[in-house]
């Protein structure tokens, strides 16, 4: 440094220029403020040493310093080169805002370097930073070379943003692949919590051959060994790590020290924190405290935090969790008091739902119950499920029943699908000696039928991490058969649903979705029982009637053990569900769709919506991408439209319907419609019209007739009719009609009334009366047709 300020003397006393020379070299150092100074007295600067600014302040993080350059270079009259674009994409890259990004790129194309793959390749990460994919893939697609940065850039834009599935199919397209793209869908595995998968991909990366390994790919696999549990393979890929030097990336040390620390390996994990030594940053002192605060090492955890403040690094929350949760553990209330408050008064941090959970804990583990409770009523948020747990679990422990009445009744209200709550209520009462409240727990766990869940667990096994569980409950829930319920209000609870089912047997659960729901039984009696007797009934306070049927498509499977047919045949349009309907738009989807091919058009139907693709094939894989995914926080439900908007017609209604009952060759009872079936029903009427059906008719015409309705009338037949109907006509008329009662009337009889009606009828006409396709869905002759088809998902949404 002291050599530059001497040059620098040199050239002001002698008039030469080295500004440039010690400008690079101030970087270098890097001395930013000297530099800047120096810069600063330039006139004109030329766009390299623009360039050199740009590239440092990028590097070191000052973000909005590069724009600031970029806007006096512009003002200034100097255009900046490929490289200007190059440093400034990554600084782009950074900011909330996408339009300083969208604004630079249409520089970019305006200065004629679309041609250069360096800066494409930054424009692309650019935009796979910002999650905007749709501009990324159509970049990505139009470049005239890709080298393999580029792909890694696409394939870490998917991974960043959750594609997996698009990630890996590129990933599987790459021609030729390196170490970076291995670690980039190795990293967004584990990212987005897929342990195993990140774990398959690592040992496919061993078994490759030409590449191996770095220290980034050792950082981002260590934490799914840890979180699976994989102790074994951890040790291994630790050797790995030391053999080739990689233990000094602290990354990698402290990925191995969370490795044994959350294996239970503690006494490993102690000699690899004392080997990190002087290096040691924060996230060292918090997975070392935390280890040894759950495996039982109290006093250990403690003195630890002690020698974290001798040695000045300063905690944060992460810290004092593991800390309360040692007190709990070593029943130090004391010092748990005294932790917490050392919390806002000393460090200035807030105490969140995790540190009052724990000292929650902390009280009701020693007895402390009342304390306990009015430290939750003094919370400056609500409790949730831990913190009542906790207190329950104390009350369970102490024999406190009334506090334990409390804790249950909010247990219930949070988690009423949880039979843990009911068992330790009953244990309390049993403990008490109150028989009468186990009779009522008991009562109250089977009126809500609550199951306790199969367990699971993980087990290594051929260098792999499996998932075992009981292999019957796997096969009770593959073959469980949902119902599916539609035409509900849409401010309907789960709870509400639950009740009305639970009268005809056990209900294992509801999904609750926008508007429908499925309904899983435990047995199949139960399910068919509430079909029976559910499908059709008024219910809510708006009494629509209520759709209760059998699944289709996926979900459900038909009587014969098979999947249903409806629905499966793939097409490029697909169904959407269970999306907000209010926040949600056209562009949301768009944008949802857009990263698994060209969508053509999107069509938002109430709460569902179709999107239609250019082929068949980029629908299968949007579809396989897609389902079960979230838009706008809403997890989505996709699957294949019953036809494509091509097929639809011109005729499509947004009647469910209509739509599932309306179309030729839907039906096999289907008759031929009268002229006016296309025209609007009314809003109050769910369902398709009878072909017969006349609009014109009065409004009493047809309702709650008796069956012997145009059988041996009586003379007085017709009354209260209209003024206009069977004026003059004899008293007698209507008995003793003549057998050919029916043809030739006149004129004004049945006036209004759609052409098909009274043309040919036979003699016996009204003895027995036709009924219509629906109304014999109605009675459920059609429920039991194997023939009968629907489309499953616009039916979902009536």
């Amino acid at each position: 440094m002291n050599q530059l300020k001497q040059i620098h003397a040199y050239s002001l006393r002698n008039g030469v220029d080295y500004t440039k020379f010690l400008i690079q070299k101030l970087l270098q150092i890097p001395n930013l403020p000297y530099a800047c100074t120096l810069f600063d007295l330039i006139p004109k600067p030329s766009v390299f040493l623009y360039n050199k600014f740009i590239q440092t302040f990028s590097s070191i993080g000052h973000h909005h310093r590069c724009w600031l350059l970029y806007y006096q270079m512009c003002l200034q009259g100097c255009s900046p080169n490929h490289h200007s674009f190059t440093f400034l994409f990554p600084a782009c890259a950074s900011f909330l805002n996408a339009y300083p990004g969208q604004m630079l790129h249409s520089h970019f194309f305006k200065s004629g370097f679309a041609s250069d793959v360096f800066a494409l390749t930054a424009l692309l990460d650019m935009y796979g930073k910002l999650g905007i994919l749709k501009s990324a893939r159509q970049l990505f697609d139009e470049m005239p070379v890709r080298d393999i940065p580029t792909w890694n850039s696409m394939i870490a834009g998917y991974a960043r943003s959750g594609y997996m599935g698009a990630a890996l199919e590129l990933f599987d397209k790459m021609p030729t692949r390196n170490v970076i793209s291995w670690t980039a869908l190795i990293s967004g595995y584990a990212q987005n919590g897929k342990y195993a998968k990140a774990l398959e991909m690592f040992l496919r990366l061993e078994n490759e051959k030409g590449t191996k390994p770095n220290e980034v790919t050792i950082a981002s696999v260590l934490p799914a060994c840890a979180h699976l549990g994989a102790l074994d393979i951890g040790k291994r890929i630790e050797a790995y790590a030391r053999k080739n030097g990689f233990f000094k990336n602290l990354y990698v040390s402290n990925a191995i020290l969370e490795v044994h620390a959350r294996c239970g390996n503690i006494e490993e994990a102690r000699r690899v924190f004392d080997e990190i030594g002087s290096k040691r940053n924060l996230c060292s002192w918090n997975t070392m405290i935390m280890g040894l605060a759950v495996h039982g090492r109290c006093r250990d955890a403690l003195q630890l935090y002690d020698q974290m403040l001798i040695q000045r690094t300063r905690p944060d929350d992460v810290t004092f969790v593991g800390l309360l949760l040692a007190c709990t553990h070593g029943g130090m209330v004391a010092k748990g008091r005294q932790l917490f408050e050392s919390m806002e008064r000393k460090f200035q941090i807030a105490p969140k739902l995790e540190h009052y959970g724990c000292l929650v804990d902390l009280l009701g583990r020693a007895g402390e119950i009342e304390e306990a409770y009015s430290l939750i009523q003094s919370m400056p948020m609500l409790p949730d499920s831990v913190i009542w747990g906790a207190l329950l679990g104390a009350c369970s422990f102490h024999g406190n029943v009334e506090l334990g009445e409390v804790a249950a009744e909010s247990l219930f209200k949070l988690e009423p699908w949880n039979p843990g709550n009911y068992v330790i209520l009953s244990n309390i009462y049993a403990s008490a000696g109150d028989w009468s409240g186990v009779a009522r727990a008991r009562k109250m766990m089977k009126g809500g039928h609550m199951r306790k869940r199969a367990g699971c667990s993980y087990i290594e096994g051929f260098s792999l991490p499996f998932e075992s569980e009981n292999p019957q409950a796997r096969l009770t829930v593959a073959t469980m058969r949902p119902i599916f319920v539609g035409n509900f209000g849409y401010d309907t609870r789960q709870s509400e649903l639950e009740r009305l089912f639970a009268k005809y047997g056990r209900v294992e659960r509801i999904d609750m979705k926008s508007g429908f729901a499925f309904v899983y039984f435990e047995e199949e009696r139960d399910a068919e029982d509430s079909i029976r007797s559910l499908d059709n009934m008024p219910f809510g306070y708006d009494r629509r009637r209520l759709s209760v049927e059998w699944a289709r498509g996926e979900r459900g499977r038909s009587r014969d053990g098979s999947k249903s047919m409806a629905n499966q045949r793939p097409t490029k349009t697909l169904f959407v569900i269970n999306f907000d309907p209010i926040r949600t738009r056209v562009r949301d989807i768009e944008r949802h769709f857009e990263p698994y091919g060209k969508v053509l058009n999107v069509r938002i139907r109430r709460n569902f919506a179709f999107v239609q693709f250019e082929t068949q094939e980029e629908a299968t894989k949007a579809l396989e991408c897609t389902h079960m995914s979230k838009i706008l926080d809403r997890v989505v439900s996709v699957e294949y439209a019953l036809r494509d908007d091509g097929e639809r017609g011109d005729h499509y209604d947004d009647s469910p319907r209509r739509a599932a009952y309306g179309r030729l060759g839907d039906s096999p009872y289907r008759r031929s419609p009268s002229p006016v079936y296309h025209r609007r029903p009314s809003p109050d009427y769910g369902r398709a019209r009878s072909p017969a059906y006349d609009r014109n008719r009065s409004p009493e015409v047809g309702r709650n007739r008796s069956p012997e309705v145009g059988r041996n009338r009586s003379p007085d037949y017709g009354r209260n009719r209209s003024p206009d109907y069977g004026r003059n006509r004899s008293p007698d008329y209507g008995s003793n009609r003549s057998p050919d009662y029916g043809r030739n009337r006149s004129p004004e009889v049945g006036r209004n009334r759609s052409p098909e009606v009274g043309r040919n009828r036979s003699p016996e006409y009204g003895s027995v009366r036709s009924r219509s396709p629906i109304r014999r869905f109605r009675s459920g002759v059609l429920r039991d047709s194997e023939e009968f088809l629907y489309n499953p998902g616009v039916e979902y949404l009536n």
